[in-house]
């Protein structure tokens, strides 16, 4: 125990001190009724209820819930009705504040101390189940009690570690930083009891399972849980409750209110939690433990003049006018802050050295291995690879973000939000975009091509066998190996390194610099990941290695003080890495290896074949001193000072690579978006949509990509569409092309329901089609005659609208455009779609499958509209087969 006091004395303490209150305010009968009879009603009142649903079946945290949300309904009408102090009411924000810790801290708290538990279980593979029959609580024979007796056991037994807990927390200083929170408020109402430091909810959750182990009886812990929560909401409520044959032997709300007092002399008495038998005891007396106590007295306090002291809380309130969740963070954040600037303190420079040592050793080994057999423990336990890669993360996120808190390497390298912030976007848009990518782009693969792999590289070279450290270390070779070449070449390939540049341009370095990368770059790695996969590596070495690289990353990048010493020829430590992000070029052209350092210090320079052509031609491993460089970064920051977060980032995904994506979309565009819409087309109707729809919707697709790659590899700027021009097309698109091709497919309805036969099933079975068995070729040939027939018919149907005098008025409606838009190939006049649609049924009547004839009507929509675009779309060769954008344009020609 700390012979530092909690808080500082004043200058002299008064045995007795002033107070305002009467000590019994007068009250009518029925309120003195209920201010003598509500405590033991309800306390009684709450275990029997807990006693009956309990035997009922209804679970343990049902219970409480509904206990404790009656009670504090109780108690907030109580308050309302004999408030025990009227200038204690009416304080909103105070309350809004409780419930506001209800919500964050106690929520909080239970989440992380079940999900530590969790991880514990599984990582050790232990199982923590409450030992009622083979517990201790059975071996003394205390199982054989009557229940209210074991009831009573229960509560001194749980209390004595609560008690010691709750004068912990005041008499040392580090606990007292957390627990002065629940000591802040001014008043009392019945949610103050609930307002505490994320810290004392884990600490007496760590005491209650730790009196579960024990064994007793589920009764008699859901009845302890109850009486907490009775307690709790009675002995903090704002109500005239009085207690006088009840205050020697429990806390009771005139009890507690002496241990909120303001003054010292009057709070540091009274911690009992269940009862206050252990207040009476006098430790101070005690041979070896009294001489260590921080207060040298009995700590039972209640005078018998007054009810209440004359003032409660703290000096200061901890809550100022700032918003509720500020002041919320302020007394979460405060007093951890307080924590490290006591490590920190020059009065206690051995508690400095000693935590900062052990911290700067054992990080990195410490970590490693934690992540490397919760990896292990977790999918041994049946997760899934996915959910022990997010299990692992977020929990090596979370250390190594305790770890920079408590022994940063650079103070300047603190608090830069915005570049967290552009990180952030990184890591959910670039790394989340490229891995779905890639994923689903292997997946598919796999499933089209039937991948069936009957004996994979692992199995046929007999690893399956070897002990799993030994595959494990082999796994992190062959990968660390691919990664230290994808790694190098992103700097020794110059077009590489526009993309990976935006990785060095970090001037400060932190756990989520982790993730700042090109999208190409995450792509590359998730392919050899996938490669790792294929050729056979077992499920749990692959998390194994995944566990080891994810904790390595992110201290790699963390601004920690953690050295490795000799393990730094063999492992790619912080340090190491460091000195790859350094400012100079000399510096930053070393140390590729993302996990191991022993490829850095192979002389590759010196193959024969390899060496001429490698950029840097020296043994790329650098060991220098264990701080690293003074500066890192890029001269350049590929940042636009004075932008957003999305701005800047869009800038450094899209800069790097407008060289290539540029020449890629105007070559590759026309064939991705026409044998796109066929894939489609045929997926779609083949699943059973109604083919008319699938087309309409593939038109709408590749008039959103048309319009998008007019902005992108514009033609002509000054093609550009104005206003009145895009509301033109909309109104072609909708009386042109929507209203006829409704009405005629109407017209078609209409025909086929008066006849009363399916027309289309008619069509197929004595069909042309049918009849010529053409419907028993390949789909392809299908595809290819189909097309061949309807665009000769389109073909003679454009041409006539061109040749004949009559139908020219009509065409000249989709020729009258100063300029072409992928919009502008629907401006026509209602005939001509009209016409169109007849030249489509006729084909669609020799009886071809519905698939093949979605095929044909989203290649010739997707060309036609494509044919009219403002994009400097190139076909090259293919102009001499398909009508393309720049042959269409002659054809527009005025």
């Amino acid at each position: 125990m700390s012979h530092h006091a909690a808080r500082p004395s004043m200058a002299s303490e008064p045995d007795v001190i002033a107070s305002d209150i009467p000590v019994a305010p007068s009250l009518g009968p029925v309120k003195m009724v209920v201010a003598y009879g509500v405590w033991p009603v309800t306390m009684m009142a709450s275990l029997m209820c807990t006693l009956s649903m309990v035997r009922m079946g209804v679970p343990a945290a049902a219970v409480a819930v509904l206990v404790a949300a009656v009670i504090l309904a109780g108690c907030t009408a109580l308050e309302l009705w004999m408030p025990f102090r009227s200038d204690w009411a009416g304080q909103r924000k105070s309350v809004q504040l409780d419930l506001l810790h209800i919500l964050l801290t106690e929520v909080t708290a239970h989440a992380v101390f079940r999900t530590t538990l969790l991880v514990l279980a599984l990582a050790f593979g232990v199982h923590l189940v409450r030992p009622e029959a083979t517990g201790l609580w059975s071996q003394v024979g205390l199982g054989s009690l009557p229940l209210l007796l074991q009831f009573g056991l229960g509560m001194l037994i749980l209390d004595f570690g609560l008690y010691w807990q709750h004068r912990c927390f005041h008499s040392n200083r580090y606990f007292w930083r957390v627990h002065r929170v629940h000591h802040s408020p001014r008043q009392l109402t019945a949610t103050t009891g609930i307002r505490n430091h994320v810290f004392g909810p884990l600490v007496t959750a760590s005491l209650t399972l730790a009196f579960s182990l024990l064994g007793p009886p589920a009764e008699v812990l859901v009845m302890l849980s109850v009486w907490i929560i009775a307690k709790g909401w009675l002995q903090h409520a704002n109500a005239d409750i009085r207690t006088p044959w009840f205050d020697l032997w429990f806390p009771t709300p005139r009890v507690h209110r002496w241990h909120h007092s303001n003054h010292t002399a009057e709070w540091d008495n009274n911690f009992g939690l269940l009862c206050n038998f252990w207040d009476h005891v006098p430790w101070h007396k005690l041979p070896l433990l009294g001489r260590h106590m921080a207060y040298q007295r009995t700590t039972f306090f209640l005078p018998t003049d007054r009810t209440s002291p004359s003032l409660l809380g703290l000096s200061e309130s901890l809550m100022d006018d700032s918003s509720l969740l500020n002041n919320w963070w302020q007394q979460f954040r405060d007093p951890l802050r307080d924590w490290v600037d006591y490590l920190r303190v020059d009065t206690e420079p051995w508690g400095a050295r000693l935590s900062g040592k052990a911290l700067t050793v054992l990080g990195w080994p410490v970590l490693i291995v934690g992540a490397v057999w919760g990896a292990y423990s977790l999918h041994h336990a049946g997760w899934a690879a996915p959910g022990v890669s997010v299990a692992v993360t977020l929990g090596c996120v979370a250390c190594v973000f305790a770890l920079q808190w408590l022994n940063p390497l650079r103070d300047d390298w603190r608090g830069d939000g915005s570049a967290v912030r552009l990180d952030l976007a990184h890591i959910l848009i670039s790394e989340g975009s490229a891995h779905a990518l890639v994923t689903v782009a292997v997946s598919s693969l796999g499933a089209w091509l039937g991948w069936s792999v009957g004996a994979d590289l692992w199995s046929l070279l007999g690893l399956h066998g070897l002990p799993i450290l030994a595959q494990f270390g082999l796994g992190l070779l062959v990968l660390d190996l691919a990664l230290y070449w994808q790694h190098r070449c992103m700097h020794e390939v110059p077009l590489l390194w526009k993309t990976h540049r935006i990785h060095h341009a970090m001037r400060t370095l932190s756990p989520t610099r982790t993730g700042r990368h090109h999208p190409l770059s995450p792509a590359i790695t998730t392919l050899i990941w996938a490669s790792l996969t294929a050729a056979g590596l077992p499920p749990v070495v692959f998390v194994m290695c995944q566990g080891f690289a994810v904790a390595n990353g992110l201290l790699q990048h963390a601004n920690v003080h953690i050295r490795v010493g000799p393990l730094g020829r063999v492992f790619a430590s912080p340090t190491f890495h460091r000195w790859h992000h350094s400012l100079r070029p000399e510096e930053n052209n070393r140390n590729f290896g993302p996990n191991l350092s022993v490829w850095d210090q192979v002389a590759w320079h010196r193959i024969p074949l390899l060496g001429p052509r490698l950029a840097f031609q020296y043994t790329t491993f650098r060991a220098a001193d264990d701080r690293g460089p003074e500066r890192i970064g890029l001269e350049e920051t590929c940042q636009l000072a004075g932008r957003g977060v999305m701005r800047n980032w869009a800038h450094q995904v899209v800069e790097p690579v407008t060289w290539w994506v540029k020449p890629a979309l105007r070559v590759l565009s026309w064939p991705v978006i026409v044998l796109g819409s066929l894939a489609i087309a045929y997926v779609v109707v083949r699943a059973g949509a109604p083919p008319m729809a699938v087309v309409v919707g593939v038109s709408i697709g590749v008039i959103g990509l048309g319009l998008l790659l007019e902005r992108a590899v514009p033609y002509s700027e000054a093609w550009g569409a104005s206003l009145t021009q895009r509301n033109t097309d909309f109104v072609h698109a909708l009386m042109s092309g929507a209203v006829p091709n409704g009405l005629f497919q109407g017209l078609l309805l209409g025909v086929t329901l008066f006849f009363g036969f399916a027309l289309n099933d008619w069509v197929q079975g004595w069909g042309l089609w049918t009849r010529l068995q053409l419907d028993q070729a390949p789909v392809l040939l299908q595809f290819g005659v189909a097309l061949l027939l309807l665009d000769l018919c389109m073909y003679w149907h454009h041409r006539l609208m061109h040749e004949i005098p009559v139908l020219w008025p009509i065409h000249e409606v989709h020729h009258s455009a100063s300029n072409l838009t992928t919009a502008r190939a629907i401006r026509n006049h209602p005939v001509g779609p009209l016409i169109t649609s007849a030249f489509f049924v006729g084909v669609g009547g020799l009886g071809m499958a519905p698939e093949i004839f979605a095929m044909v009507q989203a290649c010739l929509g997707s060309v036609g509209l494509l044919q009219h675009t403002n994009a400097d779309l190139r076909l090259g060769v293919l102009n001499h087969v398909f009508c393309g954008p720049k042959m269409h344009r002659w054809h527009h020609s005025a």
